[in-house]
């Protein structure tokens, strides 16, 4: 059945809803936190078929033209199904709308292998991998970052800068798309070893 995915601006009513969420889906397990940290440039609640389900923030970061991701879904049985990508595909959009930034950053555990296939579907690539150590021990982290000057394909079959939100003829997209991918897949292997947008994307 098709799912309707929207966002609305996060508000301070919404709180309890992210401290259940976190609880319910054992977030602290698999991220170092579940808000914004620093000054937020979009901070949404996930709605599903008029549902809210979880959050998804965009904020500053040391760089001054780049800009940190985070996500948190609250319903395990809605995982695996897109939502988390439309999601991030409305958040970015809803981003280049409002702010002119090179590129969006984001953190996440190896070992959660759904979420980084979600982050390479939207686009992003791994840059960086190194080792946080907390109170439960130990982990890998991969660093990815999304390109917001590179142009992705709009829902009408025209080529769209992320940036700008113009759209090009299709016979413009360049001949450096199979080198991105071939560079995504190698970077993809196993080591050795308030703002209120509402956009609806039906899944």
């Amino acid at each position: 059945m098709t799912k309707q995915v929207a966002l609305r601006a996060f508000t301070q009513t919404d709180q309890a809803a992210l401290e259940r969420w976190a609880s319910d889906t054992r977030a602290s397990h698999y991220m170092a936190r579940t808000q914004p940290s620093r000054k937020a440039l979009l901070w949404q609640v996930i709605v599903v078929d008029g549902r809210d389900i979880g959050t998804i923030w965009i904020e500053s970061c040391d760089h001054p033209a780049h800009a940190s991701l985070g996500v948190l879904l609250g319903d395990t049985a809605l995982m695996g199904q897109g939502i988390g990508r439309r999601a991030i595909q409305l958040a970015l959009d809803q981003l280049a709308a409002d702010h002119c930034l090179l590129a969006v950053t984001l953190n996440v555990r190896s070992t959660n292998m759904r979420a980084v296939k979600c982050y390479l579907g939207c686009g992003f690539r791994v840059c960086d991998r190194f080792v946080r150590t907390s109170a439960t021990g130990s982990y890998e982290v991969l660093r990815m970052i999304k390109d917001l000057t590179v142009p992705s394909m709009s829902p009408l079959g025209r080529k769209r800068s992320v940036v700008t939100g113009c759209f090009r003829p299709i016979a413009a997209i360049d001949n450096g798309i199979g080198s991105m991918q071939q560079t995504q897949e190698r970077l993809t292997s196993p080591p050795h070893a308030s703002f209120n947008f509402v956009t609806v994307i039906n899944i």
